[in-house]
Formats: C-alpha cells, sequence, structure tokens
C-alpha cells in the first residue's frame, strides 16, 4: 500500500513559515514598460532605447513620528520618490512605468501609494507576481539574481476559473468526539478542495482521497467539498474515534446540500468566509478595496490553487491554498506618464515601506530596508541621485549601509547620500538604537545562533511528526491484516 497522511495545511503552514522569516519588502526604482494586450495582466516587457532621461532622483525615507506611527510590530516609514525626467524625443510620448517589490495580498498599506506626474495624480495598477520557488529574498535583491526582465517575467497571468459543485456537508453535535470521514476516488483531470476538515490520506495504488473532520460533541459542524468536473464522485463515509480508525462510532445525522459555483468565486463571493469556522482567515477576499481588485485577488488565488492541487494530487484544501495565495511574492506597480517633444516633468511616487524586524543577534531590533535601482537602468541617462533618511526615535542611528556612504546631520539626525550616476549596486541599511553593532552582514548575512537553534527545533519537531505519521501507518496495516 502506498499511502501518504497529512494533517491538512502543514505543508502550506510550513511555506508560509518559512515567508515570514523573510524580508518583506524590496522596493525599487520604477523602469520603462511596454504595456502589451490585457490590461493589468498583459505581456510587459523592458523598454530598450528609451528616449526619456532621469535628470535627478530625490529619494527620502521619513520615520518621523509626524510622518508615519513606527513601532516594532509594524516597521513602517513613507517613501518619496522624486524624479525630474525629460523627453529627449521630438515626439510625444505615453510611457507606463513600473516598479517591482516584494509584498502580500493584503495589509500592504497600498492605499497610500500616491503617483503625480506634473502635479496630477496618475492612476496606479497593481500586478501580482509568482512566489519564486527555492530562492530567498535575499537572493533575489542580488542585481545578478534578479533582473527587471525577469521580474517583469514573474508576473501572474489573469486567472482561469474553473466551474464546480459544492456539497456542503452540516453535522450535529455527536454524543461524543467524533472523526468523520469522506472517501472517494476522481476522475481524470478532476480536482477536489475541501474546506473545515482537518487530516487528508492519499492511496497512492488506488487513487483513493480521504478527508477527514473532527466533529467536536459541543457544537455543530459545516464541511465543504468542491468537485470540478460537473459531477461529484461517489462518496463513502466513515465515523469512528479519533485516532483511531477501527474503533467505529454511531454515523452522526448529517445533512448535505448542492450548488454551483466556480474554484475562485467560492472564495470572491464569501461563500467560504460565510461557512467557515475561520471566517476571518477567508474574510479578506470577498472584502476587496483599491488596488487589490478580483482581478489581482483571483491571480493571487488561481496561484494559490493550483501549487496546492499539484502539492496534494489534485486533492487540496482551502485553508492550504489561501495560505499559499497569501505569501510573500513579487509584486509591482504601474502608471503611465505623458510627455510632451522636449518636455521635462516631475513625477512623484510615495508609498510606505515596511522594513525586515530582526533581532536574532542584537540586544535592540535591527530594522532593515532595500531599494533595488537596477530598473532605473532602462532610462535613457541617470544623474543626481540624493537619497535622505529621516530615523525614527526608537531606531536613531543608520547602520551597515550598501551602495552608497552616508553623512549624518547633527542636527537633525538625518542621513543623507549623492551619486552622480546610478550606482552599482542597490540600496539597503539598517536602523537601530545603537550606533554600531556586529552582525556580520558583510558575509552575505550569515545567521545566528539563535536562528541555527530555531531551525534544529523545527527540523525535530518536523522529525517527530514524520515518526508519528509512519508509526500511525503501521497501525492502520496491522488492524487491516487482523481483518
Amino acid at each position: 500500500m502506498n499511502l501518504f497522511r497529512t494533517r491538512p495545511h502543514k505543508i502550506a503552514a510550513a511555506a508560509l513559515l518559512l515567508t515570514l522569516l523573510l524580508p518583506v519588502h524590496a522596493l525599487a526604482n520604477a523602469g520603462p514598460v511596454f504595456m502589451d494586450g490585457d490590461p493589468g495582466f498583459g505581456p510587459l516587457t523592458p523598454m530598450e532605447n528609451c528616449p526619456v532621461a532621469v535628470i535627478g532622483e530625490e529619494l527620502v525615507f521619513d520615520f518621523r513620528p509626524a510622518v508615519t506611527e513606527f513601532h516594532e510590530g509594524d516597521p513602517t516609514g513613507l517613501v518619496t520618490a522624486a524624479y525630474r525626467m525629460k523627453n529627449q524625443s521630438e515626439e510625444a510620448l505615453s510611457l507606463p512605468m513600473v516598479f517591482p517589490f516584494y509584498g502580500r495580498l493584503f495589509g500592504e498599506g497600498y492605499d497610500d501609494i500616491r503617483v503625480t506626474a506634473g502635479g496630477e495624480e496618475a492612476a496606479v495598477a497593481l500586478h501580482p507576481g509568482a512566489v519564486r520557488a527555492g530562492k530567498t529574498e535575499t537572493d533575489d535583491l542580488k542585481a545578478e539574481a534578479l533582473s527587471f526582465s525577469q521580474a517583469l517575467d514573474s508576473l501572474l497571468a489573469r486567472a482561469e476559473d474553473t466551474d464546480a459543485i459544492l456539497l456542503i456537508v452540516r453535522a450535529p453535535a455527536p454524543a461524543e468526539r467524533t472523526e468523520l470521514t469522506f472517501s472517494f476516488t476522481l476522475a481524470e483531470g478532476q480536482q477536489a478542495l475541501s474546506m473545515g476538515f482537518n487530516s487528508y490520506s492519499y492511496d497512492g495504488d488506488t487513487g483513493l482521497v480521504t478527508f477527514g473532520a473532527s466533529l467536536q460533541d459541543d457544537r455543530e459542524s459545516t464541511l465543504c467539498l468542491l468537485f470540478s468536473g460537473g459531477e461529484a464522485p461517489a462518496l463513502t463515509a466513515r465515523a469512528h474515534k479519533p485516532g483511531d480508525a477501527g474503533a467505529e462510532l454511531p454515523m452522526p445525522a448529517y445533512q448535505t446540500t448542492e450548488e454551483q459555483t466556480t474554484f475562485l468565486n467560492f472564495f470572491l463571493s464569501g461563500r467560504a468566509a460565510t461557512l467557515s469556522n475561520d471566517r476571518a482567515f477567508f474574510a479578506p477576499f470577498a472584502n476587496l478595496s483599491g488596488l487589490v481588485t478580483e482581478e489581482v485577488a483571483a491571480a493571487c488565488l488561481g496561484d494559490g490553487l493550483s501549487r496546492a492541487f499539484q502539492g496534494m494530487n489534485n486533492a487540496a484544501t482551502a485553508e492550504d491554498a489561501v495560505s499559499l495565495a497569501l505569501q510573500a511574492r513579487l509584486m509591482a506597480l504601474s502608471y503611465t506618464v505623458d510627455f510632451a517633444p522636449g518636455e521635462e516633468k516631475e513625477v512623484v511616487v510615495t508609498y510606505p515601506s515596511r522594513g525586515e524586524m530582526n533581532r536574532l543577534n542584537t540586544r535592540y531590533p535591527l530594522y532593515t530596508y532595500r531599494y533595488l535601482f537596477q530598473p532605473a537602468g532602462y532610462w535613457a541617462s541617470f544623474a543626481d541621485l540624493d537619497v535622505t533618511v529621516y530615523p525614527p526615535e526608537e531606531a536613531p542611528y543608520l547602520v551597515h549601509p550598501r551602495g552608497l556612504e552616508f553623512t549624518k546631520d547633527d542636527g537633525t539626525g538625518a542621513y543623507t547620500a549623492h551619486a552622480d550616476a546610478l550606482p552599482d549596486s542597490d540600496l539597503s541599511f539598517g536602523l537601530h538604537k545603537e550606533p554600531l553593532i556586529d552582525l556580520n552582514l558583510d558575509e552575505d548575512e550569515k545567521p545566528g545562533p539563535a536562528f541555527l537553534l530555531v531551525a534544529l527545533v523545527c527540523v525535530a519537531a518536523l522529525l517527530y511528526s514524520v515518526r508519528q505519521m509512519q508509526k500511525a501507518q503501521g497501525r492502520d496495516i496491522l488492524k487491516g491484516k487482523r481483518k
């Protein structure tokens, strides 16, 4: 018997945990692009030989109390990038511009993003991208690891939806805690999505899929099964004691209703939030606003569903799919600026910047911020970069800068840097309560002892879980032989 058992959400939870240990934000200079096809989801490619030059940029990171409510749990500052740009051609231009960054679908302060061109506000669109498998954000922050072209290629296409049958199972509270399972075999190419279940197994020899739910003896349970393909497979239901598949219990008097839906509409319509015991987890997908449009949310959901189905033999859980959709991923913001022939125009982009908070190697938190210069290499030329950092009161010292050399103004506490041309490497800096800290950051940010200890604990927990699953599998096989 080729049997795979797991508790739902462990795979996605592990992936989500890893992304939570990584920096969330990497901001970037804007670059010129060609935008073809489907608006918002059409191919984006860097514009070679762009006739627009950046004749100056003033980049400000502002963490002062009057500007932002900076605190340890949310180390966010306001970034303003003011570009002085000139159309060096004799033709009028309507030029799309894009800057990539790392972020999540929700909670990134997208409503605070503003772009003005010549003093007039420009429309901004959000483009979701892929979670770069096998790469950490630190890897991607290196210019050779993620070029502007690669960033654009990573953006997602518009999601394709799939019709589905939704089975809603409502089970009354049993006399005692009961494990209720549903087993089925999917047709070729068919996909199944569950919600509210807490165990899953797959028999590789027979293709039998089993979802299990622990029914509590003090409340009613609502479970959902969605199937693509227009017809639900035959279901076999069993009830037994939790942890003992051989100890059968009376079948709960559950009721099943059927609805027509689609995989994406199940989330975006609010149906998942309504039916789930964890309403808050699914509710954001039914309450979209601003730059996070339904199309943007659908693209991230489609990516999460696709990866969940691939990892679970076409039978996934809604909880896993959403966890994958919410992972930190490459994102991009786009806007279009119009230039008359030879026109010089100021373009100002304002947006929140959330740093990475790390206190594994220091007594006080270290907040790290990064800014990618590489996309600006596609402008006709780039000159006169001025950077100013106004640190927060909680972390008044700028430490370990890369890409530029900063000078502190003792009067204002601000740090400034200047470059006559586009820097060769991207910008990063830390903010800290103390002026000097030893982090060995010049050695590829090696993990400290505390990080290694956390990693060892995680590995030990994983090995223990695998051993417990192996024991459970052995008990099931022995019981099968006795029968």
